[in-house]
């Protein structure tokens, strides 16, 4: 018996429990400790503090594994990614340990066909991103302009957000100047 379990007996002990009961304490504490056998069916994946309880009894890096599950890969979730998580065979996971090992399977594909991604992209992808992602920003500044201009006519550039609105688009600008040269040679 370990010697957490000869703990548990002696505290129980002391407190002049029934033997019965306490062997019942004792068989459920070392059950337990096998959380990952737990089926799947036999848990409400829906109430989040018996998932949390069962999350307690995991080693932590476990524990994130079947958060992961329980948030992305359960149909029933408001996070749910859209694709049942399933073995090789096709099945879905039938424990809490064949969840876990699903899951960090597809999170190890997941970053893995990131990481393809990002490498076939070219050492200058990032700068085209940035410079897409100025122009979003600065088409929505115009935008936003254009709406306090047609609310407010002429007053529109007297108002404190017009100021705003105006320096960020400068700063826009500056960042898009920076860039530029850098956009001009790639298209040569």
């Amino acid at each position: 018996m370990s010697e957490r379990l000869e703990q548990v007996r002696d505290v129980l002990e002391a407190y002049a429990m029934p033997r019965n009961l306490l062997m019942l304490v004792l068989l459920l504490s070392a059950c337990a400790s096998d959380v990952r056998s737990t089926r799947l069916a036999d848990v409400d994946l829906t109430d989040m503090a018996a998932v949390q309880e069962l999350g307690q009894r995991l080693e932590p890096g476990e524990r994130a594994a079947f958060t992961t599950f329980v948030v992305k890969h359960v149909a029933t979730s408001a996070a749910f990614c859209g694709r049942k998580l399933v073995g090789p065979d096709g099945r879905e996971p039938g424990t809490i340990g064949e969840a876990i090992e699903l899951t960090l399977a597809r999170e190890a594909d997941e970053r893995r066909a990131i990481l393809e991604y990002e490498a076939s992209r070219g050492p200058l992808q990032p700068v085209f991103d940035r410079w897409n992602e100025l122009i979003a920003e600065r088409d929505l500044i115009i935008d936003r302009q254009a709406l306090l201009t047609a609310q407010h006519g002429p007053a529109a550039s007297r108002l404190p957000e017009w100021d705003v609105l105006q320096a960020r688009l400068a700063e826009n600008g500056s960042k898009l100047t920076e860039i530029r040269p850098i956009i001009a040679r790639k298209g040569n």
